[in-house]
């Protein structure tokens, strides 16, 4: 009878850990198939979606995209996106937020192309702020030249692939009637070149 129960045991163990090797395996393979795919749909975007953004918004500053603006070919009804076309040619871009709690929101830079380079979601935020700094390697050598050494960095600066590009900010509309909020959300998105952060020649 005890051996009866052991085997049991065994059997009941057994299947308890294949079940959650199956699920965490699942899982992972999920969170990966997500986040590549915050990177790749620009990717399947038109070639010219740089030139179509700085037509609609020459600024550089944060405009909300329709679904209907034919600046990318694919788009998901529950989400909200903004796009900031930029020039590093006119300083460094400055990207800040303060995400709210339980909202998602991600942040994507792309080159003219439509690739991405760079990603990030509201899960990465110190102190409740987003602060990118996104700069030619020559403006972070300028940069870096004034930086004091007992001060802690307060942004996180990004290399550009180009020196033009966009960015992408989408939004998650969670709940039905929340659409307005989330189109206000993106659209207090601080896209700026900063030319405050340019040594004084």
């Amino acid at each position: 009878m005890q051996l009866i129960n052991k085997s049991a045991r065994l059997f009941i163990e057994e299947r308890a850990s294949r079940v959650l090797y199956w699920t965490v395996l699942i899982t992972a393979v999920a969170i990966v198939v997500h986040v590549s795919s915050l990177l790749l749909i620009p990717r399947f975007a038109s070639q010219d979606a740089y030139i179509r953004l700085t037509r609609k918004s020459p600024e550089t500053r944060v405009s909300l995209i329709n679904a209907d603006s034919q600046i990318f070919t694919r788009s998901d009804p529950n989400v909200v996106v903004g796009a900031c076309p930029y020039r590093l040619a006119d300083g460094p871009l400055r990207v800040r937020t303060k995400p709210e709690a339980q909202e998602f929101l991600s942040i994507a830079f792309h080159a003219p192309d439509g690739t991405a380079f760079f990603a990030v979601t509201d899960k990465a935020a110190t102190k409740n702020e987003l602060n990118i700094l996104l700069v030619t390697q020559q403006q972070l050598r300028a940069i870096e030249s004034e930086d004091d050494p007992e001060e802690p960095v307060p942004e996180l600066r990004l290399v550009a692939a180009s020196n033009d590009g966009f960015v992408v900010i989408r939004s998650l509309v969670q709940r039905p009637g929340e659409r307005v909020a989330a189109e206000q959300r993106i659209m207090s998105i601080v896209c700026e070149i900063d030319k405050s952060e340019m040594p004084e020649n």
